[in-house]
């Protein structure tokens, strides 16, 4: 509600009504901790990416928060970022990379907005990803292909043929 305790519109699109809610709650202070930039990057940022990319970067948020959460940005240096890195390797070097590069992202963000003076993810480098080493053979294929329902069979068929990813694939209208 306003100030003249009437209801706010805050659109349709989940995206667009979060960015608004954003706009309207957003501490005008500015933001120092790195916990509050995470937040606002949240908030404003990520609602206006794919609805994947939206959903994944919730999940990756989650343990930057807790290793990150009440440090300054500038306070932050690469051997925290690699100490961070190492510690998330462990399991998932491929999750590593990708809340590295969420953190890079959030990064660029508290400098636009004047709470940090770099970007200390540039300096730390990525695990090796190693690409696929198999493709399933046809016999594989036939097996998946003769107990699929008519809607995967379809996907199949045109994964087959054209080489889409999946996503691609399920989002052809």
């Amino acid at each position: 509600k306003n100030s003249d305790n009437k209801w706010i519109h805050l659109g349709r699109e989940f995206s667009k009504a979060m960015q608004q809610w954003a706009k309207m709650v957003c501490d005008k202070k500015g933001l120092r901790k790195m916990r509050e930039i995470m937040e606002s990057y949240l908030m404003n940022v990520s609602p206006t990416k794919a609805e994947s990319t939206y959903k994944a970067e919730l999940v990756f948020i989650r343990p930057l928060i807790d290793f990150f959460g009440e440090a300054l940005p500038d306070e932050i240096t690469p051997t925290h970022i690699y100490q961070y890195m190492d510690i998330r390797g462990e399991n998932s070097e491929v999750s590593a990379n990708r809340e590295k590069s969420l953190l890079s992202g959030i990064f660029s963000y508290a400098i636009k907005k004047g709470a940090a003076s770099n970007n200390p993810c540039r300096l730390v480098k990525r695990f090796t990803e190693t690409p696929r080493d198999r493709y399933i053979e046809d016999w594989e294929f036939k097996a998946v292909f003769n107990r699929a329902n008519p809607f995967l069979k379809a996907s199949m068929k045109l994964s087959y043929l054209t080489a889409l990813r999946r996503g691609d694939i399920l989002n052809i209208k």
